[in-house]
């Protein structure tokens, strides 16, 4: 088998990739990775396309062994990451041997990791995603978290145009992290619906992550702020990043596996750059929100895309001798059901 065995499927580690769009009208949540960035940038690192998918690994636990030489990137949260008792850098790149083990053994900083191997893995696509949708319990593995036992097929990279960078650490103020305590968002749609004195709350407090907070969404603690008359709204749709406030006065802010519409107002959306500090928190971690013009936000994503290039064009790395780019046949993915046992099945041309 070339691929992973599961040893520890850890707290909660999903395969996603950057979600299925298109849907929401349907009532298909998007889902996808809670920290894009991280996601886009560790397929980067091994050469696949931005939107391949790999594992997003929920604090520490989780553990494989590799079945086969491989190359694979870690982003996201520094969770412990150590390959044969060596530790290993976040944000990095490097090769595996068959019979290594990787593992997750302790959360240094964050809460999620991103795992990426070069070719992604053989699994099919439900709407345009391998994405898993765990309300659904569709996508991904089965629907389902990963479990110890499983094990899943690597791909082989097809990419031409996408170069591995091989322990090379990216650098921290391209993370994506910086004034980590900081959320800026763009107000709206609903901020003329708040009572001034509200909108000035929102921004002058500082909260924190409360209790209640998964990919669904992030319920903080503070100070209410004045909601004013009417808190319900006809229902509307729902974005990754949305701030709702509910008659309670707390504001939530919706994640990835959120519903697709809602009807509570919102006072703002989070800066699609800022949603990668929301993935990294956890209970009690400080929050307060910045404002930031739209035309700004625009500004600020396409110099994050110059400075990304910038960095791997000044660096001389070799495509590695153990990539498996451009070798693919013609394959096809089911995922079926015999005699209530689940099957990951693969029907490749000769």
């Amino acid at each position: 088998m070339k691929g992973i065995k599961i040893l520890n499927g850890g707290m909660l580690t999903t395969v996603q990739d950057l979600g299925r769009l298109g849907y929401s009208a349907y009532g298909v949540s998007p889902g996808g990775a809670m920290d894009s960035w991280a996601m886009k940038i560790a397929n980067r690192l091994v050469g696949n396309d931005d939107g391949q998918g790999g594992l997003e690994i929920t604090s520490a636990g989780f553990k494989i062994q590799w079945r086969t030489d491989a190359l694979f990137s870690i982003t996201g949260g520094d969770l412990g990451a150590f390959l044969n008792d060596q530790p290993l850098r976040p944000w990095c790149a490097y090769p595996a041997k068959e019979g290594d083990i990787l593992g997750f053994n302790k959360g240094h900083w964050g809460l999620r990791a991103y795992l990426a191997i070069e070719g992604g893995f053989e699994l099919p696509k439900v709407m345009g995603s391998q994405s898993t949708d765990l309300k659904g319990k569709f996508g991904g593995f089965f629907g389902r978290k990963l479990l110890k036992g499983d094990e899943l097929f690597i791909g082989i990279n097809t990419t031409t145009d996408v170069s591995p960078v091989i322990e090379k650490e990216v650098p921290d103020n391209m993370r994506g992290y910086d004034d980590f305590d900081v959320l800026r968002v763009i107000p709206g749609p609903h901020e003329d619906r708040f009572t001034e004195g509200g909108i000035k709350e929102f921004f002058r407090e500082t909260f924190h992550v409360g209790q209640a907070f998964d990919r669904m969404g992030y319920r903080l603690e503070g100070k209410k702020i004045d909601p004013g008359d009417e808190a319900d709204i006809l229902s509307d749709g729902m974005m990754f990043g949305a701030v709702q406030v509910p008659g309670d006065g707390i504001p939530i802010i919706m994640g990835a596996d959120r519903q697709t519409t809602g009807g509570y107002r919102k006072i703002a959306h989070v800066f699609s750059m800022d949603l990668g500090k929301l993935a990294q928190k956890t209970w009690k971690d400080p929050v307060s929100f910045k404002e930031i013009s739209l035309d700004q936000a625009h500004r600020e994503l396409k110099e994050r895309e110059r400075s990304w290039e910038k960095w791997v064009t000044g660096l001389k790395e070799a495509i590695p001798a153990q990539s498996n780019r451009g070798q693919g046949k013609n394959k096809r993915y089911f995922q079926v059901t015999v005699n209530g046992k689940r099957y990951n099945v693969k029907v490749e041309e000769s």
